[in-house]
């Protein structure tokens, strides 16, 4: 298999690429199948690279470090493996809109600090935010915890997670087990979407 030599210089190995655009500090992928990528790796930290853009793309195997501070934006993506990424700090805006999750995704004790969205994806296998903090603040108008349109398809766990702003699950489907117990909504009343 040869894998797209551009984005091997990124840590990203990759077929099939469409199209890799590089402008300044954001690196955006376009219909490619990524058998690997991983966030802050040496790669990507020589490189300066401050924002991830990937698009309609196939992904077999996504790595976070305990610290990520990259922007991510996934959007029509269809993550075929686990995503686990416990005990993981996201310092910047991570976003996967109408993204497909095919199995378990495990977010547990992870911290998002800034604005997170899951919006109109879907989850097929179990996913767990279980003691999550999401941790972005009320301020610019925009929800900062979005999983809008969202359907979670297996069990679905947000027991003890902490929400410090807005979060919305506005037109979401929990088609199995479901538990929020010990959820904290922090958000001022009447600036919340739950």
């Amino acid at each position: 298999m040869e894998y797209n030599e551009q984005l091997k210089e990124y840590g990203i190995l990759a077929t099939n690429a469409a199209q890799v655009i590089i402008e300044d500090d954001v690196l955006s992928i376009i219909s490619a199948q990524i058998n690997s990528m991983k966030f802050e790796c040496e790669q990507l930290k020589a490189k300066k690279i401050k924002k991830i853009n990937i698009f309609r793309s196939e992904i077999q195997y996504i790595y976070f470090t305990k610290d990520t501070t990259i922007d991510i934006d996934f959007k029509c993506c269809n993550f075929k493996n686990q995503v686990i990424a416990r005990e993981c700090n996201f310092n910047n805006t991570i976003a996967f809109t109408q993204c497909i999750f095919e199995t378990m995704v495990d977010f547990s004790n992870a911290t998002f600090n800034c604005q997170t969205i899951f919006l109109n994806s879907i989850f097929k296998a179990e996913t767990s935010f279980i003691a999550t903090k999401f941790l972005a603040k009320q301020g610019n108008g925009e929800i900062e915890n979005n999983f809008r349109e969202t359907i979670f398809e297996g069990n679905t766990y947000f027991d003890d997670a902490i929400f410090q702003g807005r979060v919305s699950f506005r037109i979401s489907r929990f088609k199995d087990e479901t538990s929020f117990i010990a959820t904290k909504f922090l958000a001022k009343q009447g600036n919340g979407e739950i």
